[in-house]
């Protein structure tokens, strides 16, 4: 059976590079589990020169090469997770000093999160400081460090800190790991008191800290603009930023399966421009236009959040969703995803299993290659924008429930009415918003008559989110387990083989069709 099995991937291409690339990501990925130290980098450098002498040996039998190649691959993969694995009583990171008080110096490199009770900012670039202040060693690593609500420091601002640093661990209220959770941001350990904060002279902002302060420009135009609430649900849906908005009206969000039009994240991401590509289409633009512009806009939009490395994940599997669209075909559409998620996984292989969203935006866009054409097949979609997107929605929606059970525990029943109900308007509204902004600073009342326009689609959108939030029966608490979960998955990844042949066709009707609008 195992034979016929690597016979199967030998003989096809795309099967192979998806092998290997599962290969490498699941080398990446144990290690995180195991919490194996860096000090084994060296004995899987060397198991790494072993296996190559094995795919020399083999090269002549293509079974046996595959074989040979894909345990060198998972080599690779493990190598890459211990090298950023910090070594044990390392002095050259930051996660050497966890249990002292240390004073230290740090860049501001994302901005502040704004929690309940803190503002919490994350140092990198750190360097330990003498008593003088003067800087006595460079350390590898990011520190969080909790302040007050009213604390008000910049991006690009270097802080000098006195602290103990603390290391993450579980949460006391459950067996989430929070350590994991920050290790995926290359965080290593957190300052809750510190006993002094303050400002050096230097600053090294770059290009992001003129971003952040556009940022903020756009932030008090959007204010003047538009009343509240709707200027803060321009905020998130423009760029994600939910700091202001009411905890109740993020719980309906959240409770309609909406929350992806206010979130950074490769699956929300997708879903959005999908709907953007479907509606410029439908407007008369070739395929080929909607989906530089769909492109083109994810940069920007990636440039404008900040660039943090969480946008930048998202960014880049939202480019590979279009371009696994656009590509048509299944087997070169899951390769895209495929690279993708190789990239990220090479950059921080911690991705794989910690970050929640890099899991909805790899799962999110499996669906949209493999079930979305089933039901756009079913739904017999065509050209229709509106079908398309439920089709989109639903695919995503199906594959990503089983994970969102999984972390979250619960399950939204009204999650696809209220996706048809607002999704189409989403890019149309981001649209106009942007017009608005970049008018009222030409000539001001051109920009409140946009806005006027604007706001009239805001508004819907949050009767819709507070109509169906505020229904009991919107959501249900529902926790499902590890393996539970891995039975859903079993069920789903059946359907799909069982209506492959209806995703084949369909895709290549896709592909023909956008050759043709080309």
């Amino acid at each position: 059976m195992p034979v016929d099995f690597l016979n199967k991937i030998a003989g096809s291409y795309s099967k192979t590079f998806l092998a290997f690339c599962f290969c490498f990501m699941l080398g990446a990925a144990v290690p995180t589990i195991l919490d194996i130290p860096g000090a084994w980098f060296y004995y899987f450098y060397i198991s790494a020169w072993l296996g190559g002498g094995g795919v020399v040996l083999f090269w002549s039998r293509p079974v046996a090469r595959v074989a040979a190649v894909g345990v060198l691959f998972l080599l690779i993969g493990f190598l890459r997770t211990t090298a950023v694995v910090p070594l044990e009583n390392d002095t050259n990171s930051v996660a050497r000093y966890r249990g002292l008080t240390v004073a230290l110096a740090g860049l501001i490199t994302e901005e502040a999160a704004v929690k309940e009770n803190s503002k919490n900012y994350v140092l990198r670039d750190i360097a330990l400081l003498g008593g003088d202040g003067a800087k006595t060693r460079s350390v590898g690593g990011g520190v969080m460090v909790y302040l007050p609500l009213y604390s008000e420091y910049r991006y690009g601002d270097r802080l000098a800190v006195v602290c103990r640093l603390d290391e993450p661990g579980l949460r006391a209220d459950s067996s989430f790991r929070y350590d994991k959770y920050l290790a995926v941001r290359r965080i290593q350990a957190l300052c809750y008191t510190p006993k002094s904060v303050k400002v050096l002279p230097e600053r090294n902002g770059g290009i992001f800290s003129g971003i952040i302060a556009l940022k903020e420009v756009i932030r008090q135009r959007v204010a003047k603009l538009w009343r509240e609430p709707q200027s803060l649900l321009v905020s998130g849906i423009l760029y994600g930023d939910r700091a202001g908005l009411p905890a109740d009206f993020q719980d309906r969000v959240s409770r309609v399966g909406l929350s992806h039009i206010l979130a950074v994240s490769g699956y929300n991401v997708a879903i959005v421009v999908l709907a953007l590509m479907s509606s410029l289409i439908a407007v008369g633009l070739y395929r080929r236009q909607a989906f530089l512009f769909a492109v083109v806009g994810i940069a920007f939009f990636a440039l404008f959040s900040g660039g943090s490395a969480s946008v930048v994940r998202a960014a880049l599997m939202g480019v590979a969703v279009l371009l696994a669209g656009y590509v048509g075909r299944p087997a070169r559409s899951a390769n895209v995803i495929m690279l993708a998620a190789v990239l990220m996984t090479m950059v921080n292989p911690y991705v794989v299993l910690w970050d929640i969203g890099f899991q909805l935006s790899f799962l999110a866009a499996l669906g949209l290659i493999y079930l979305s054409p089933i039901l756009k097949d079913r739904f017999r979609a065509g050209d229709s924008p509106v079908r398309q997107i439920i089709a989109d929605t639903l695919s995503a929606t199906v594959v990503t429930t089983p994970l969102i059970l999984y972390y979250f525990g619960r399950l939204s029943i009204v999650a696809l009415p209220a996706n048809i109900a607002v999704l189409l308007l989403i890019p149309w509204i981001m649209l106009f918003s942007f017009g608005a902004i970049i008018l009222s600073f030409v000539f001001w009342p051109f920009g409140q008559v946009v806005a006027w326009v604007t706001d009239l689609g805001l508004q819907y959108i949050m009767a819709v989110i507070n109509w169906l939030g505020a229904k009991q029966w919107a959501a249900a608490e529902m926790t499902v387990s590890f393996w539970l979960m891995a039975v859903l998955y079993a069920i789903i990844i059946i359907i799909a083989r069982r209506f492959s042949p209806v995703i084949a066709s369909v895709a290549k009707q896709s592909h023909d069709y956008s050759e043709k609008q080309s």
